[in-house]
């Protein structure tokens, strides 16, 4: 929903460019996931999981806040009030296309992508995973004896099955079947039409330009956010050495 002009944080004027200093994406859907066109072009998988939330919330059996109260569809859960249940609410938020699950469609992603653009002051890494290889007949199939996040094996084979499709106007080749489970690698690597580059240790890093990290294969969309998986970082002590050296690398710049 649109916020008002005149009555607004100066954080949502405009003129903060400078205000961030680096950026790192993890396995982050910048040209949106062919799963959640699933969801939001075919408009009832989406209704039913908003609705879902909305009757835990109404029950006050559900903590979350997905800040839907300017929708009526939840409540603030510090006030400890609960949402009036409101079914026809759900279905106006879905069919606005103002949500995330809209966002995360190639559309959706492709529609912000002409809108946000890089700031030529902030350096932009990205770092992606990969829990797919090749299957016999061109599409992907999940590496053998990993342990992946059981919802992931099924956007998986849908992320694999848009495959030589049309996904939201875009055509998606084979290029588009690897995946973490929840988003196509291409789509994690940089936004599209931005300026991006493979990072190397020896190169001198300049801001305005994506450095695209190693692909760490075997992991799954959650691995970044996971101390207890060895599949992304080989060990705890590996988890905690992925971020301190990750901030070892912004704070060197």
């Amino acid at each position: 929903m649109n916020a008002d002009p005149e009555n607004c944080s100066e954080l949502f004027r405009g003129n903060h460019e400078k205000g961030v200093r680096s950026v790192t994406t993890l396995s982050s859907p910048h040209n949106g996931s062919t799963a959640a066109n699933y969801a939001s072009d075919l408009v009832f998988p989406a209704i039913f999981m908003i609705l879902g939330y909305h009757i835990n919330s109404v029950s006050g059996k559900s903590n979350a806040d997905l800040m839907l109260d300017q929708w009526g569809i939840s409540k603030d859960p510090a006030s400890k009030e609960k949402a009036k249940f409101n079914p026809l609410a759900c279905i106006k938020l879905v069919l606005s296309n103002d949500h995330c699950a809209y966002d995360l469609t190639v559309q959706g992603a492709e529609k912000l992508n002409r809108k946000i653009k890089t700031v030529k002051s902030a350096y932009y890494f990205s770092y992606t995973a990969c829990v797919t290889e090749d299957a016999k007949f061109g599409y992907t199939k999940v590496i053998k004896d990993n342990d992946l996040f059981s919802p992931f094996r099924i956007s998986t084979i849908l992320i694999s099955g848009s495959v030589n499709m049309f996904v939201g106007g875009t055509f998606i080749d084979k290029s588009w079947g690897a995946n973490d489970g929840i988003v196509p690698l291409k789509s994690a690597l940089y936004p599209f039409g931005e300026d991006h580059v493979t990072y190397s240790e020896t190169q001198k890093i300049i801001p305005g330009v994506w450095y695209v990290m190693p692909t760490v294969y075997g992991a799954d969309h959650y691995d970044f956010c996971n101390a207890a998986d060895e599949k992304a970082f080989g060990s705890f002590r590996g988890f905690f050495d992925f971020y301190s050296n990750l901030a070892k690398l912004i704070s060197g710049i």
